[in-house]
């Protein structure tokens, strides 16, 4: 099962919050910008996690997130 778990990147301006998708002690996928607030990417992320969203659907999932915040 895939283990989804957040990550920050600190950049010269701004700070980054993204997720990382981990499968047997691996990240086999990550998306680095998703939201400005650590927050809202923790929300997404505990989503993930309880839905069991598959890793081969994360990014799928993470950018049907995004439009529909947008």
């Amino acid at each position: 099962m895939a283990q989804y778990v957040v990550t920050e990147k600190i950049g010269t301006d701004e700070i980054q919050f993204g997720i990382a998708v981990w499968e047997k002690d691996e990240m086999v996928d990550h998306i680095a910008d998703i939201a400005p607030t650590m927050t809202e990417v923790m929300r997404l992320a505990a989503l993930l996690q309880r839905c069991g969203v598959a890793s081969e659907q994360f990014r799928d999932v993470v950018l049907d997130y995004i439009v529909v915040r947008a």
